[in-house]
């Protein structure tokens, strides 16, 4: 009798887990090793002013004391990541400090690596390359990677945004579906970005020339992108509705004038330079400056050379066909798009460094990654493993020499400082924004610190129970910094005004203290009334 084999149905759930995605996960766990490392180790753990300002927000959303719609005192710069943060601290009951409030942060990193890696897949058409754009994202470009550590308001949540943005968009004109969902899910994450910062556009700008063949055909995808789009603006039209301003028409304070040429000719040097990863802030720490300037050379070149070979498919997309284009050609096209805003940004003249461009990063690495050969070619692939190597190499290098982190504090110096002012009973105080708002979140409710001038809108009761206290201190950074609102300028003003004080140093944190006469910062000339 014939013996009857029998073979098991595989259990649908049990899928095999290829090499690429086994690949990019690793890359993915390495990201965020790497980052917490650099948290706990560099410089890049020091505290910013902006950082502890979304602290202090994080504790009073959590009290139930305020519900931030934007990063306090401002119209701009949506509160996504404190909502993240302080669901963070409800759910896993941390202790709150400086290094836990970035774990969200981390988190999203470590997403958006991964969602390189997914769109990647369907950009560049070859699992291999998406996975060299995930290892090259989860190491840099070095800016990218030390901004993105920090909680500055809205900057991984940008990148994550733009990248499921980016994700729907490859799916709208998707074979054998509605492609509904993917409008709706476009509409919504353009709503996000309108909300949270736009400068996240940028990723935007790809999945626009993606899904505009399949809009202007079908009216039916606008029905699911426009309501996507005004969920995703919910939080910014509630508040614009309730303060009768629009918030989109507040981008910031005033700034100093510039021309399109001043702020192109910044873009070009030295922000490319740090964009891509191999210059820190004006060009230096980071490689010589001669191969940075052939760094930028040789993928300017290599972008011309793109151009050229994929011009026909350029073509048909810029006419919105729905064939004879790659997706990898949107890419191609954002990026004169790109340039284009910066220039006519005049926000983009503010800051010597690639913060406008932070949402860019991943179209960088997907470029990087397109040289990944097409058909198998041993000396290719060695050659881009090489690159990316040396690109990862000059990241962690950056990240060993403890860069200066600009308007930034050692935990131990405010740590230090807030012990002495609590074991003193010293509760309200004033100092600059960048000193003050780090003695604010240190001292866990316990010292009030007000600005002596920017940021005094940040938190108004802070700012008032300060101005009303007749007893209080100073302080200020740098012992020998005269600098305006540095310690050795703050003694000076003191002094002019026959101010007797007494000084404690903790590192770069000096406090002055036991003032005689406690003058107020505008009876000494140097702060706003609270009435103005």
């Amino acid at each position: 009798m014939a013996e009857i084999v029998v073979t098991p149905r595989p259990r649908p759930w049990r899928r095999t887990i290829e090499a690429p995605t086994l690949a990019a996960l690793g890359a993915t766990v390495v990201g965020v090793v790497l980052r917490v490392w650099a948290l706990r180790s560099t410089a890049l753990g020091a505290f910013n002013g902006d950082e502890a300002v979304t602290g202090v927000m994080v504790r009073r959303i959590l009290a139930g004391q305020n519900h931030y719609v934007f990063f306090a005192g401002q119209q701009y710069n949506g509160s996504l990541e404190q909502y993240l943060q302080a669901g963070m601290y409800w759910l896993f009951r941390l202790p709150q400090n400086p290094v836990t409030l970035r774990y969200p942060q981390i988190a999203l990193t470590a997403a958006a690596t991964w969602l390189v890696y997914l769109v990647g897949c369907r950009l560049l058409a070859r699992p291999w390359a998406a996975v060299v754009a995930a290892v090259l994202f989860a190491f840099g470009p070095y800016w990218t990677l030390a901004r993105g550590i920090g909680t500055f308001g809205a900057y991984p949540s940008l990148i994550v945004v733009g990248l499921v943005g980016l994700y729907c968009a490859l799916r709208v004109g998707e074979p054998g579906r509605s492609g509904m969902f993917a409008a709706a899910g476009l509409g919504f994450s353009a709503g996000l970005i309108a909300w949270l910062g736009l400068s996240g556009v940028e990723l935007l700008i790809p999945a626009g020339f993606l899904a505009a063949p399949y809009l202007f055909r079908r009216w039916q995808l606008w029905m699911a992108a426009v309501p996507g789009l005004v969920v995703g603006m919910l939080p910014l039209l509630v508040w614009s509705f309730r303060n009768q301003t629009f918030a989109l028409f507040d981008a910031g304070p005033p700034i100093a004038p510039s021309t399109v040429w001043q702020r192109l000719r910044n873009l070009f040097d030295p922000v490319v330079r740090e964009f891509i990863g191999v210059a820190w802030t004006n060009g230096s720490p980071g490689w010589p400056l001669v191969l940075q300037y052939l760094a930028v050379a040789g993928l300017g070149l290599g972008y011309i050379v793109a151009v050229v070979r994929r011009r026909a498919g350029i073509l048909q997309m810029l006419r919105f066909r729905k064939a004879g284009w790659t997706p990898f050609d949107a890419l191609l096209l954002s990026v004169p798009v790109v340039v284009v805003i910066y220039g006519a940004s005049k926000w983009a003249w503010v800051s010597a460094e690639p913060r406008y461009l932070f949402s860019f990063s991943p179209v960088l690495v997907w470029c990087l990654a397109a040289a990944w050969p097409q058909r198998p070619s041993v000396a290719r692939a060695v050659a881009v493993i090489a690159g990316a190597a040396v690109f990862a190499a000059t990241s962690v290098t950056m990240l060993a020499n403890r860069p200066y982190v600009p308007a930034a504090h050692s935990l131990a110096d405010v740590d230090a400082a807030s012990r002495y002012l609590r074991s003193s009973g010293q509760g309200f105080g004033y100092a600059d924004y960048w000193t003050a708002m780090p003695l604010l979140y240190i001292g866990g409710g316990d010292i009030a610190v007000a600005p002596l001038s920017a940021g005094r809108t940040k938190f108004p009761a802070v700012t008032a129970s300060v101005d009303q206290a007749d007893d209080f201190f100073y302080a200020a950074t740098g012992p020998s910094s005269t600098a305006k609102f540095g310690a050795a300028w703050l003694k000076n003003v003191l002094r002019a005004h026959q101010v007797t004080f007494h000084e404690v140093r903790f590192g770069r944190v000096v406090v002055l203290d036991q003032l005689e006469p406690a003058l107020k910062p505008w009876e000494l000339g140097i702060g706003t009334p609270p009435s103005q």
